[in-house]
């Protein structure tokens, strides 16, 4: 650098103070491939402690802040050599928070796309826009139009089933036919 230009830049960092380097837009989450390649580049080491978080954290306020030389400033470059040998558990640390947040928003993602509530409602939604009419009865069970068709609860497996009039009495296992209202079962409901 040549001394007029060393003597601006020494001119306007006095005037200033040291300015924060611009980084763009906010970041986007960290593709795996990148995760996976600067994990490669810093090896294995362990997370920065938030000591070494502080720390640098305050070297990087006595770089802006301390009173900058005309001349080779040492103190900067002592400073910032300090602050890139550390650089490697710091990157490790970021990293695993890039991971972990990799996995949260894959969470998040999941939990939106369909939780068991949702589903269960996208199901009644389902029969009401096939113009399906059904009723919830006292009793919780979900009966169809024509009576033939039930959502129960099988209390033998614990799962709510459909039943139908012709098959087997699922609340008991009685060899009848399901009949909601036969005599002689002992799940029969009687109105």
């Amino acid at each position: 650098m040549s001394t007029s230009k060393r003597d601006a830049l020494t001119a306007a960092v006095e005037l200033l103070g040291a300015l924060p380097m611009p980084v763009g837009t906010a970041p986007a989450p960290m593709k795996l491939e990148e995760r996976k390649a600067i994990a490669v580049q810093i090896g294995d080491v362990q997370p920065a402690t938030d000591g070494l978080v502080g720390s640098l954290a305050e070297s990087v306020a006595n770089v802006r802040n301390h009173e900058h030389p005309s001349w080779e400033d040492l103190y900067c470059m002592n400073l910032t050599s300090y602050m890139g040998e550390r650089m490697a558990p710091v990157l490790k640390r970021l990293l695993d928070a890039e991971t972990e947040n990799a996995r949260l928003r894959a969470r998040v993602a999941e939990v939106e796309a369909g939780s068991p509530w949702e589903r269960a409602v996208a199901g009644l939604n389902a029969l009401a826009d096939a113009d399906i009419a059904f009723w919830i009865e006292p009793d919780g069970h979900i009966s169809g139009p024509f009576g033939d068709e039930h959502i129960e609860w099988d209390q033998k497996t614990s799962r709510w089933v459909l039943t139908r009039d012709d098959d087997p009495c699922r609340p008991c296992g009685c060899p009848k036919r399901f009949d909601r209202h036969a005599e002689g079962c002992p799940q029969a409901v009687t109105a």
